[in-house]
């Protein structure tokens, strides 16, 4: 896996999804901080907007996973998570 701030404590700021903008719909963010044992909803994407966008995202002890799950029937296109985080103080 792939460790922020080199395994130590941080805090997720912000999520930007970028993916389709959509007629309808929404995605679903879900995180892990314990290796895929439990995960927690952190909010959900509205697909009818051009910025998607989530305030806050939770503190974590070294690592996260990230799982999307989309609402929408219509055939979903996600790139990328923008995440901005830092250290825990």
């Amino acid at each position: 896996p792939y460790y922020l701030n080199d395994g130590l404590p941080f805090v997720i700021d912000n999520i930007t999804l970028i993916a389709d903008t959509q007629s309808s719909g929404t995605t679903t963010l879900k995180t892990s901080g314990d290796d895929y044992a439990t995960f927690g909803t952190v909010g959900s994407f509205d697909l009818t907007q051009q910025q998607k966008n989530l305030a806050g995202g939770g503190y974590y002890d070294s690592s996260v996973a990230f799982q999307l799950t989309d609402s929408g029937n219509n055939a979903w296109r996600g790139q990328a998570l923008k995440v901005t985080w830092r250290p825990y103080q």
